[in-house]
């Protein structure tokens, strides 16, 4: 199998999702998606070799673990930076039902 189909394979089963519902409540974090995405993503720039060898030695799920910990739980991760920090220092905006728009 190609990279591409593996990682379509894996799209498939939703490994991604089910393992970071194995570390965090979907509800609490909107970008959680995202993160879901980016990983995906992640995934296709990363070698062929690396791909072929995590299916072959079915590490996948060790291999993402790795990738979801890092991104939820470090300060200094793609993840935190782009979504999580935004959001913290940001006000939700909340649309005035008085205003015509």
């Amino acid at each position: 199998m190609t990279k591409k189909e593996i990682i379509e394979k894996w799209a498939k089963e939703k490994k991604v999702e089910t393992l970071i519902k194995k570390h965090t409540d979907f509800s609490n974090n909107p970008y959680i998606e995202d993160l879901v995405q980016d990983i995906y993503i992640e995934l296709y720039l990363k070698d062929n070799e690396l791909i072929e060898k995590l299916e072959n030695d079915n590490e996948i799920d060790y291999f993402l673990t790795k990738i979801i910990r890092n991104n939820l739980y470090s300060k200094t991760s793609p993840f935190y930076y782009k979504y999580n920090k935004f959001r913290k220092i940001t006000d939700e905006i909340e649309p005035n039902s008085d205003e015509n728009y």
